[in-house]
């Protein structure tokens, strides 16, 4: 059931994530994964993904004020490109903000997508997917 349900949102992310990731948002255009990885070296949150049950092993970010980025979320992991993996990726970023909105009662937590890059680390190659994440506040009905 739980195998269906995720291979059921891979499916939709896969058809909709070539939509979002040819977007191209000019003013980070200059962000780097190889950067990220030496000197925003101090995230505020850091979530490991095991690749069990899960498509890729991954890692999901979440850095403030790293190269010009009020808020920043990488999801990163240790393979291709594919089109699985990043929607597989897209997945993470979805379930996080999905769980941020769930535990924040006065902002809505939204994302935008920067760009995706990708950095070698032992050998490895690693693919990173940038989004600015944007909080709204909820307007009080009183």
């Amino acid at each position: 059931m739980i195998r269906g349900i995720l291979l059921l949102c891979l499916t939709f992310l896969m058809a909709c994530g070539g939509c979002a990731t040819t977007t191209k948002n000019v003013v980070h255009e200059k962000l780097s994964a190889g950067v990220m990885a030496t000197k925003c070296s101090d995230p505020v949150e850091v979530h490991n993904v095991p690749p069990m049950r899960f498509p890729i092993p991954a890692q999901l970010s979440r850095h403030h004020g790293c190269q010009g980025v009020e808020d920043m979320l990488a999801v990163m992991w240790p393979a291709e490109a594919t089109k699985t993996n990043i929607a597989a990726a897209e997945l993470l970023m979805m379930m996080y903000i999905d769980y941020q909105n769930e535990i924040l009662n006065d902002v809505v937590v939204s994302t935008n997508f920067i760009k995706r890059d990708s950095f070698e680390n032992d050998g490895r190659d690693i693919q990173v997917l940038f989004y600015e994440i944007i909080e709204t506040p909820v307007e009080k009905i009183e």
